[in-house]
């Protein structure tokens, strides 16, 4: 691609964000693997006792703010606000 503002805009809008992982890392949801293991982690709730969201959330909610918010500021970025 010629145009870097343009390229560079494209890269930011399909920026995936890296999520936490109950042994501290992060996962991006770019493979089967680790889409599986944020899956299970987040959306089934199997990290509740690990300190990622507040014990009294379930981590679908929390997962959504998060990655809401993620790419809310992105879009903001592409269009820059």
């Amino acid at each position: 691609m010629q145009d870097d503002e343009l390229k560079e805009m494209l890269e930011t809008f399909d920026a995936m964000p890296m999520i936490p992982t109950n042994d501290g890392g992060t996962l991006a949801m770019d493979t089967p693997e680790d889409r599986k293991t944020l899956k299970y982690g987040w959306l089934r709730d199997q990290w509740l006792e690990d300190g990622l969201w507040h014990p009294e959330d379930h981590g679908s909610s929390a997962l959504k703010r998060t990655t809401g918010e993620y790419f809310r500021n992105q879009y903001l970025n592409v269009i820059g606000k």
